[in-house]
């Protein structure tokens, strides 16, 4: 798995996905709920 900065939709690939610590998508956020949701990683 690998985390990325990134601007919200709509957007082509530059700015989907930038550096990590780039962009203005709250990835930490994301990972928060994540952690709420007892997501663990991809399946096995």
């Amino acid at each position: 798995m690998a985390i990325n900065g990134a601007d919200p939709p709509p957007g082509d690939w530059d700015k989907l996905v930038q550096p990590l610590g780039s962009g203005a998508f709250d990835v930490a956020g994301l990972l928060r709920t994540l952690h709420r949701l007892g997501y663990d990683g991809p399946g096995k």
